[in-house]
């Protein structure tokens, strides 16, 4: 199950509206030795593409098919499209990605590997992408969480829109 929620910063409260969301100037509390990096070549990609596919539960047969399409395609740059990767130290331990279009944006692929959850990774990956589209001046966003996730959107202030179910096939 996934659920659909978002978000819409407001410079005043207006009815029918979604719940204004933090400040640009909001202090981001990060685990002392988190650092967040945009991915900008193909080989931290694929570390990317590991990390959100452990985090997030994807079988294997899923990293596999995406680590050949990142080897027959190669990284492209887009201007659209931002791959984060959250580190402990040096070790890669969390991923988003943040999608611009059609004057909003998306958070997707949040995924924190099960040993370091629960130390504020999850919501830094997501709160420095959405601060960074806002310095953009994107005032609008949207995300679909797991059950998992799904309170810490909820007090990052996004609203829920609706609820949709996705399947993989196995191909068996």
């Amino acid at each position: 199950m996934s659920i659909s929620l978002g978000i819409q910063k407001q410079q005043k409260k207006q009815q029918g509206k979604s719940r204004h969301h933090r400040s640009e100037d909001e202090h981001l509390s990060l685990p002392s030795n988190l650092t967040i990096e945009r991915v900008s070549d193909g080989e931290m990609l694929k570390t990317w593409l590991r990390i959100m596919t452990v985090g997030s539960k994807i079988p294997e047969e899923g990293l596999t098919l995406l680590l050949d399409v990142v080897t027959n395609h190669g990284f492209r740059d887009d201007a659209a499209v931002h791959y984060y990767l959250g580190r402990l130290g040096s070790q890669p331990v969390a991923t988003s990605l943040l999608y611009l279009g059609g004057g909003v944006v998306g958070i997707y692929n949040v995924a924190t590997l099960p040993g370091v959850r629960r130390q504020g990774i999850g919501r830094a990956l997501t709160v420095a992408p959405l601060l960074e589209a806002s310095a953009w001046g994107y005032r609008i966003g949207t995300l679909q969480s797991t059950p998992m996730g799904l309170n810490l959107y909820r007090r990052l202030g996004f609203r829920e829109y609706c609820t949709f179910h996705a399947y993989f096939w196995s191909g068996e």
